[in-house]
């Protein structure tokens, strides 16, 4: 019998913990949502007793583990959430054992776990989550998910996505077919065991490209390691079309997504060439706007 928990990894940053509350759904059995609460320092020393206040309005829900830390930048959040998520399984295996009358119930049971990437300004529904634990269990040589993302009623669809099913050979870099973050679920056990984590190179408030990209390389990792990605043409979460991936196409957008290419596939790669030509273009069309100048009609 295995038994699966849905794990749902929260980053928020600073104030933005207060919106968290409005993903929770009613509680369920196999449903955990981490709240992995990322504080500036300068933040952080401004606001002393936020994260007091924070695990506080969370202490009446057993489902939900509260961890803040002092720090910056996306995808080192999103690590937090995993290691945050570690120590809890590691914890509840440190209890099970010592529980010598549940021993031979423990041998029969496999306990899987789930992850759903997540931010905090997104929405669930509970035909949504048990949708995706059913169809990992119907898709058992699986490792990892990709779903689409809901808009709002009135709102465009968030991408033009495909309509088939289908599995993920190669992770795209460039191109209409990208995957968000929060469009990711995957088993947690291979991504542990392969010590796959998020590249703190890439992601809003990285040092190094800010732009993004760090769901792409974590992709390309998990591809690396093996496991077997597929895309499913469901909806797993609801987002409003706007988001920080849709800004206008600028020079570093580009030379980040070159740098993603280089991450993934190599410097020599066919993809890492295409990044160089992207990047040359981009300069081109920003020099090319830098000295143009509006003309005056003819007096």
């Amino acid at each position: 019998v295995t038994i699966m928990t849905l794990n749902i990894l929260i980053s928020c940053y600073n104030e933005s913990v207060t919106d968290v509350r409005n993903i929770f759904l009613s509680p369920r059995a196999d449903v955990r949502y981490i709240v992995s609460h990322q504080l500036s320092p300068d933040y952080a020393a401004a606001h002393p007793g936020l994260t007091a206040d924070a695990s506080l309005q969370f202490s009446g829900r057993s489902d939900v583990v509260y961890s803040p830390f002092v720090g910056k930048g996306l995808s080192r959040n999103r690590n937090h959430c995993l290691d945050v998520l570690g120590s809890i399984l590691e914890a509840e295996t440190g209890r099970s054992v010592h529980k010598a009358d549940t021993q031979c119930i423990e041998s029969c049971v496999l306990k899987e776990q789930l992850c759903v990437i997540s931010d905090d300004d997104i929405g669930y529904t509970d035909a949504w989550l048990s949708r995706i634990i059913e169809i990992f269990d119907e898709r058992s040589w699986a490792d990892v998910l990709c779903f689409r993302i809901a808009t709002p009623d009135g709102q465009p669809e968030f991408k033009d996505y495909p309509e088939k099913e289908f599995e993920i050979r190669k992770v795209p870099v460039y191109g209409n077919v990208y995957f968000s973050a929060v469009e990711i679920a995957f088993r947690y056990e291979p991504v542990r065991k392969s010590g796959i984590r998020f590249d703190e190179n890439f992601g809003l408030g990285s040092q190094v490209w800010p732009e993004g990209g760090e769901e792409t390389v974590f992709l390309s990792d998990c591809h690396k390691a093996g496991m077997r990605m597929v895309y499913v043409p469901e909806y797993l979460v609801q987002h409003p079309f706007f988001s920080t991936g849709k800004k206008l196409k600028t020079v570093r957008k580009a030379r980040m997504l070159e740098a993603v290419a280089l991450r993934c596939r190599g410097r020599l790669s066919f993809a890492a060439f295409v990044g160089r030509l992207r990047v040359l273009y981009r300069r081109v069309l920003s020099a090319a706007q830098l000295f143009s100048f509006p003309t005056s009609p003819l007096k």
